[in-house]
């Protein structure tokens, strides 16, 4: 109970409160605008830029999406839940099919030595693909 009331007031927090907008300002950088390229490009039939944004950061973090709140600012995308008594933020956005992913105030996970992260709806399913340095790749599926 005590944990629920937490998380309630946490979540009330972050996603309702004028601070909001402060700490979403804070982390688009040079290299964040840089980045940018319109999920809108990428045309999908069932699945939203939210939704593709939870189920990424789920499948790389290795979380239930259920408890993953997206929250939508311009391009970016923000993930957060909560795992025990840390709370975790990440940013996302799109460029074509690949996710690219940071923590809040960390760098894009961009580089040639991070795992390349795709996305693809197929039969009314969505498929989140990472594909690793050595070749070998990752693959979640996901429902409505």
């Amino acid at each position: 109970m005590k944990d629920s009331v937490r998380y309630i007031i946490l979540f009330s927090v972050l996603f309702n409160c004028s601070c909001n907008d402060i700490h979403v300002q804070s982390v688009v950088t040079a290299d964040t605008v840089a980045l940018q390229e319109k999920f809108e490009n990428v045309k999908l039939k069932l699945f939203t830029g939210e939704e593709v944004a939870r189920y990424a950061i789920a499948s790389v973090m290795g979380h239930d999406p259920k408890t993953i709140q997206v929250k939508r600012a311009d391009d970016i995308y923000y993930a957060t839940y909560v795992r025990g008594d840390v709370y975790y933020i990440y940013k996302v956005m799109f460029k074509g099919h690949q996710v690219l992913w940071a923590v809040r105030d960390g760098r894009w996970r961009n580089s040639d030595a991070d795992e390349k992260i795709t996305f693809k709806e197929e039969r009314g399913k969505l498929k989140i693909i990472q594909t690793f340095t050595d070749g070998t790749q990752s693959v979640d599926v996901y429902g409505k």
